[in-house]
This record gives structure tokens, sequence and C-alpha cells, in this order.
């Protein structure tokens, strides 16, 4: 068995979506974040609360982890940026 030096009992994940005004939208899950809950939270709570650029929360950043990236994330931005 891999060992996991840092993770020492239980483990949270946290995703927030913040503005110049401050947090807008955000979650926490016990574990890790899988691509299948961070879909979820996109959808559901951060992509409605985003506008059409140039407007108020039309950019979003997100870091290199590897559930910020593939197709389903792209057609999602694609369906609410219609």
């Amino acid at each position: 068995e891999k060992s996991q030096p840092f993770v020492h009992g239980h483990r949270t994940s946290t995703e927030a979506l913040l503005s110049l005004d401050g947090i807008v939208a955000r979650t926490v899950v016990e574990g890790s974040m899988t691509k299948v809950l961070f879909l979820d939270w996109l959808e559901h709570d951060v992509l409605p609360k985003c506008s059409a650029y140039p407007g108020p929360l039309s950019v979003i950043v997100m870091d290199n982890a590897k559930i910020h990236h593939g197709d389903e994330i792209m057609e999602l931005f694609d369906q609410f940026g219609k």
C-alpha cells in the first residue's frame, strides 16, 4: 500500500468562486473532490451566477488540477455561454 505521509484521518475538500465582492459560491465535500462532484458544482452553483464576457463574473480561473480539464468542462461553458 502506498504511504500517505501528510494525510492523517479525515480529508475535506473545498472549492470556491471568488469575486471582488467576496465568495459567491462554495462547496465542501468529505474526501477528495471528484470530477463528477466538480462538474455538478459548476453546473448548479457556479455557472448560473456567471454572465457573458465582459459582464460580471465572466472570467473563470482554475488551477491545473486534473478535474479542471476535459471536454465536459468546455461543454458546460459552451452551454452556459449562450
